[in-house]
């Protein structure tokens, strides 16, 4: 089941509706394809394909992670919640309303219906890649996650990411180099 599920959560086919026309598709011709469910609306813009009624939250949220980014704007890094469902850690599935993406700048965070914006620093040790994505580090999602959350939801994150081998001291590191966070 869980090599099932991390070869779906690399199968997502997220179109966005301005490749679709370039295509040929028009607009109406995606809501007719919208209304008769040969295509599901992810978000505004963003259309994946059909899917039975049970869709794993994780998933969901990596089709709508799918169809923000590529309506985001390049420096646009996963973090928070989403990097986790990337990293593979446990985040409960009513975490998932929502993209979370971190720019590097101080402050400027928004909030919008599929997407948080977060304003915070972040040197380049603090990006990898997953799956083809810019996503924040294991040790500053950890650090992001134990800023947003309680400790009821954060420290069960923590220590899956403990047990995969994420080294102590790299969470103390993040902490050091982030003396503002609480």
């Amino acid at each position: 089941r869980q090599r099932l599920s991390a070869a779906l959560m690399r199968m997502t086919t997220v179109r966005l509706s301005r490749d679709m026309a370039e295509q040929g598709y028009s607009y109406a011709e995606m809501a007719r394809m919208a209304r008769n469910a040969e295509l599901v609306r992810v978000r505004r813009g963003a259309y994946g394909p059909p899917h039975g009624p049970a869709l794993d939250p994780r998933f969901a949220h990596r089709q709508l992670l799918e169809g923000t980014l590529g309506q985001s704007s390049a420096e646009s890094v996963v973090s928070h919640q989403s990097a986790a469902v990337l990293h593979g850690l446990p985040i409960g599935n009513d975490r998932l309303d929502r993209v979370h993406l971190t720019r590097n700048r101080a402050g400027q965070g928004k909030v919008r219906r599929y997407v948080q914006v977060h304003g915070l620093a972040l040197d380049d040790g603090y990006v990898v890649e997953v799956d083809g994505f810019r996503v924040t580090s294991l040790a500053r999602t950890i650090l992001d996650i134990a800023c947003s959350l309680g400790p009821l939801e954060a420290v069960p994150v923590g220590d899956a990411a403990l047990r995969a081998g994420l080294p102590l001291g790299e969470v103390a590191a993040q902490l050091d180099r982030a003396p503002s966070r609480h």
